[in-house]
């Protein structure tokens, strides 16, 4: 067994030469969707819900090619997917990975959560949906979101060379008795290509700790923090319980700002009733946002969301009154399953008539629009916690 890049043999009878994220509707406003999408899983995670769960966004200036795991190999692997694309664009894209992997330093982005609980082991279990499974979502708390398990692309949009790194120190129980672990695993996800002994390997791969014996499913498996190696200790979540995903090669050189507001403003769009509820903190960079820093960041970085059709102006105003009707809600045999609360206010800027549906730990789900509403209103229907 050793420690590096594993990519299966490709035995498919056709090639896969364009990049599956040049036209990933994430991409459409990527920065936003995948803020929305990395948040919303440390939340569904959250540990103890007496206390707000916290999310980082921490830019890594200082790293060098040498110092992210099998990058040598990972750069050496990208080369042959540009030689082989086809596609203009994907040719494009990964000419734009290889100038990033070629800077004396290489921008690396982790997002850490604290107050969770990490992604359970196993692969059969969260951890395996998390790093290897397409289109499948094990969820860690009842009424978790993003159930179809897409949301996980993100990240390899915001990577120019399609590469990130996952590492948790997770908490779990087995009957009376609490266990955790530290792991870390690296996936990229690029096109079909050719090794130097002209076999055509699998367009995904893998980092960790490889086991050529065994059943393919197994074949490549996390690292364990306990036999992490020579592996840069940036890589390795060791302390408070929760996870990192760590995005290598992110091109913001020249737009940090830009990017600083596009990622704030989208925490304020999607997550205002969590921030508000004292039950989110985020921090982007040097920025922090919480309840009382929630107007100030507003006025600072707010910009509407190009998906967004219920104005978060007219959601505040509403939200931050009381609400207009609380209802419980039963299942066919009278048990009360929850709560729903409605905030109701006529008339807005934009002359709209939506409401805004939010889950209970406080993220905003989707926007709808009721045609027979007499006169423009702002609404937001909070799905409230479950009752016990």
């Amino acid at each position: 067994m050793n420690i590096g890049w594993y990519f299966s043999d490709d035995l498919s009878p056709s090639d896969e030469l364009v990049d599956k994220f040049v036209d990933s509707k994430f991409g459409i406003d990527r920065w936003s969707s995948f803020a929305r999408e990395i948040i919303q899983n440390s939340l569904d995670a959250q540990d103890d819900e007496s206390k707000p769960v916290e999310v980082i966004f921490d830019l890594n200036k200082e790293l060098s090619i040498s110092d992210i795991p099998g990058c040598n190999r990972t750069k050496e692997i990208l080369e042959k997917c540009m030689k082989a694309a086809t596609n203009k664009q994907t040719k494009g894209s990964y000419k734009v990975g290889l100038d990033v992997l070629d800077k004396e330093k290489i921008y690396c982005l982790k997002i850490s959560d604290k107050n969770t609980k990490g992604v359970k082991t196993g692969r059969e279990e969260a951890w395996g949906a998390f790093v290897f499974d397409e289109g499948k979502s094990i969820k860690q708390r009842p009424g978790s979101a993003g159930s179809y398990g897409v949301g996980k692309k993100v990240p390899f949009i915001i990577s120019s060379c399609n590469t990130v790194f996952y590492a948790t120190k997770n908490k779990y129980s087995v009957g009376d008795d609490e266990y955790s672990d530290c792991l870390l695993q690296g996936k990229t996800t690029l096109i079909s290509w050719t090794d130097n002994d002209g076999k055509r390997k699998n367009s995904k791969g893998w980092y960790g700790v490889i086991d050529e014996s065994a059943d393919p499913k197994n074949r490549v498996n996390p690292i364990v923090a306990s036999n992490d190696n020579d592996i840069n200790p940036y890589f390795i979540r060791k302390d408070d319980y929760g996870t990192d995903v760590i995005i290598v090669g992110v091109n913001i050189y020249d737009n940090e700002a830009d990017v600083t507001a596009s990622i704030i403003s989208a925490v304020l769009e999607n997550f205002f009733v969590a921030i508000l509820n004292e039950n989110l903190v985020v921090k982007v960079l040097d920025e922090v946002i919480n309840k009382a820093s929630f107007e100030k960041m507003f006025r600072k970085y707010y910009r509407t969301q190009s998906e967004t059709k219920n104005g978060l102006e007219g959601c505040l105003r509403v939200y931050q009154g009381e609400a207009d009707e609380s209802h419980k809600i039963y299942d066919k045999n009278a048990n009360c399953l929850g709560r729903i609360d409605i905030y109701f206010g006529l008339g807005n800027e934009h002359n709209k008539k939506y409401y805004t549906i939010v889950r209970s730990h406080g993220m905003r789900i989707t926007d709808y629009r009721l045609n027979k509403a007499g006169q423009p209103y702002t609404a937001v229907v909070y799905i409230d916690e479950l009752l016990q």
